[in-house]
């Protein structure tokens, strides 16, 4: 149900009734499976450390974080977080595989801080108020500054953190966003709804 590409095109992660990971070397292509208790509904993947991260969305309300090394079939850590009941439609972590967030049909994001790279611990950072809509799309800036967040017809920049989650702008527009997207900086944010795509600066 959906796939994401890491940043040099070699690595990439898929999530439907598992989550896969494929890895590419010249023209062979390894892929590893890994086995979860729930339909995944979104995945991102984030390619700039050694352990590869990836998070995925369940239909059951879960946020699962994977890594796994290149050459193992099974994720070196994975955690699942009971989130809610509500389905997670959208994902995001950064590049650097610190910050990861996930939204839901009833348009709330959580932030979490992925200690797994220090002390292996879990936390969430923040938890938004119901957006107005459903939480279609998320996406960090390369710097992990910000997270961009497409709920209903809102287009919404938050600046993220370590310890907050905080509203910077929203724009909501007559039609619902499908897909929104933010250069590396934050300075600039794309919004895609009813068949236009708007820029932001």
């Amino acid at each position: 149900t959906a796939v994401a590409l890491g940043p040099d095109g070699r690595v990439s992660a898929a999530a439907g009734d598992r989550h896969y990971r494929f890895v590419t070397t010249g023209t062979a292509v390894a892929s590893y499976m890994h086995d979860n208790d729930a339909n995944l509904a979104a995945v991102a993947y984030a390619g700039a450390t050694a352990n590869h991260w990836s998070v995925a969305g369940a239909a059951d309300g879960g946020v699962l974080l994977y890594s796994a090394s290149e050459e193992t079939a099974t994720p070196s850590a994975r955690e699942d977080l009971q989130s809610g009941t509500n389905p997670q439609a959208a994902v995001a972590i950064s590049n650097d595989g610190r910050l990861f967030a996930a939204g839901d049909s009833a348009g709330v994001v959580r932030l979490y801080r992925n200690l797994h790279l220090t002390s292996g611990t879990f936390p969430t950072v923040a938890t938004t108020a119901a957006l107005p809509g459903p939480v279609t799309s998320l996406r960090f800036s390369l710097d992990a500054r910000y997270l961009v967040v497409g709920a209903g017809p809102a287009t919404v920049l938050f600046l993220a953190s370590d310890t907050a989650l905080t509203e910077a702008w929203r724009h909501t527009a007559t039609a619902n966003v499908v897909d929104v997207g933010v250069n590396s900086d934050g300075t600039l944010v794309a919004s895609a709804a009813d068949k236009a795509v708007t820029m932001f600066t």
